[in-house]
């Protein structure tokens, strides 16, 4: 009757231990690979294969440990109330990535890579965490394995967070994403709208071949006119002079405005850059000294009038004179041993 009652009693220590340790299993969460199905599942069903998460989904997928797979972090504020015209821009840009890397892009070591999109409106509590001041934010999170120090799941490095260009495309949200993952994207754009265009334009070239045809006299003699080919010319210079070329490569500020007294900057203050607005006004600048030479030398002689003439002559010269003193003085400023030198 005793080794019954003990009998018992060790089945009974038994089952209660194997109750305790359900409990701690399910308190520990999923296995790394079951988490790993789940968010696959979630991208497999995600349009553009961006996952939307909010609060209550982002901790567990994003933060909590394990993690065995790489996120790249979309933080955006959709709703028109806020007017965040460049999330709608990277929105379009970070779904084209997306889709890219889902049609054929592979990893380093096969890890695989998942993109997470959040909007303020459902997750204003990760928002805080993360300490957003603006959007859009987007920064790379690499796999945990629980080895990582205690409270920095909401800490962002200055190297996984994704510095925003005036104009954001898919091509720099890869080459990011290379970088910190080493992971290579062709980026694939849908081609449809490109064979529209192309079907548009040949047929608006099919229409014009019979009258361009029928006006080609016309056509031949105003390639002929002298002033179109002058208008032409000083548009060509201006552009050059202004440094268009330099604004198209480098993507400079339009122009700088201090974020304490509001002081708006129109020129760079050094030799190594300009501003946007600042070559436009070095181009008019030259374009008038162009002009005004043009008025002394080509116009004003050919007025009959000699009134008009003395007029034309000194109209042009002092124009010259303002405009390429103007320009000196701004070459100076930029240039400060110039001024000694000369």
């Amino acid at each position: 009757m005793l080794c019954g009652y003990i009998s018992l009693s060790i089945l009974a220590l038994l089952v209660l231990q194997y109750s305790v340790n359900a409990s701690s299993a399910g308190k520990q969460g999923v296995t790394p690979e079951a988490k790993l199905q789940q968010i696959r599942d979630l991208a497999s069903k995600a349009k553009g294969n961006v996952i939307t998460l909010d609060d209550s989904t982002y901790a567990y997928y994003a933060t909590a440990k394990p993690r065995p797979y790489t996120l790249m972090v979309f933080l955006t504020a959709a709703h028109p109330k806020f007017k965040c015209g460049v999330c709608k821009e990277i929105d379009a840009e970070f779904t084209t990535m997306a889709e890219s890397y889902k049609s054929g892009a592979k990893g380093a070591d096969d890890k695989e890579i998942f993109f997470l999109r959040l909007d303020y409106e459902n997750s204003q509590r990760v928002f805080q965490s993360y300490q957003v001041n603006s959007v859009p934010l987007l920064f790379h999170m690499g796999p945990q394995l629980g080895t990582e120090k205690p409270g920095s799941e909401y800490q962002i490095s200055a190297r996984d967070r994704y510095q925003v260009p005036t104009h954001p495309d898919a091509e720099s949200l890869a080459n990011f994403l290379n970088d910190r993952a080493g992971v290579s994207i062709k980026i694939e754009r849908s081609k449809i709208v490109s064979y529209i265009i192309l079907f548009v334009l040949f047929a608006l070239l099919a229409a014009m071949v019979q009258p361009v045809i029928y006006s080609m006299p016309l056509i031949l003699r105003f390639l002929q006119w002298k002033p179109l080919w002058m208008v032409v010319s000083l548009g060509v210079y201006t552009c050059a002079i202004s440094g268009f070329i330099y604004d198209i490569i480098r993507n400079p500020q339009m122009y700088h405005a201090n974020p304490h007294t509001g002081q708006i900057q129109y020129f760079y203050p050094q030799s190594g850059s300009q501003f946007v607005i600042e070559g436009f006004i070095i181009g008019f600048l030259n374009l008038g000294c162009a002009v005004s030479l043009i008025v002394t030398l080509v116009f004003a002689p050919y007025f009959k009038d000699e009134q008009n003439r003395t007029i034309g002559l000194i109209c042009g010269l002092v124009g010259f004179f303002v405009c390429f003193r103007l320009i000196r003085s701004l070459y100076i400023m930029k240039n400060g041993w110039y001024g000694r030198a000369f």
